[in-house]
């Protein structure tokens, strides 16, 4: 039960507690005594190697988990906009990210390749160069 904004034993102590009122006494001594503990927690943690490296492992897997959900969103964006050459107008923009050695982030890129996609259409549609479809 650790998230990554920490315990989240105030959850379960509100939906628990008889009353509204109760439930945020109850929430501010829990996240208290987390707040409290939370340094100690972490030391007794840091004396376990596995257990920093599958935090280090899974704090890498959201990192991944994220960049592979916007990039597949976004591609999904650019079929939206303009069918196959909007994918091949955003794939392109992303590789010549990728190839100039990352200048944009690798979590952003995607999204700014379907932004500059969007513009690079509107731009090919007011020179009569691309009609929607």
């Amino acid at each position: 039960m650790y998230a990554v904004a920490g315990f989240t034993f105030v959850y379960s102590v509100g939906y628990l507690a008889p009353n509204p009122w109760i439930a945020a006494i109850l929430g501010a001594v829990v996240i208290s005594a987390e707040v409290l503990l939370l340094r100690s927690i972490g030391k007794w943690l840091g004396r376990y190697p596995s257990v920093r490296n599958a935090s280090d492992n899974i704090r890498n897997a959201m990192n991944m988990l994220m960049e592979t959900a916007l990039l597949i969103g976004s591609i999904f964006a650019a079929i939206k906009m303009a069918g196959y050459t909007g994918f091949s107008i955003a794939i392109a923009i992303y590789f010549l990210n990728e190839s100039l050695g990352r200048p944009v982030q690798k979590m952003a890129a995607p999204v700014v390749a379907v932004m500059i996609t969007g513009i690079l259409l509107n731009i090919l549609y007011w020179f009569g160069l691309f009609i929607p479809a």
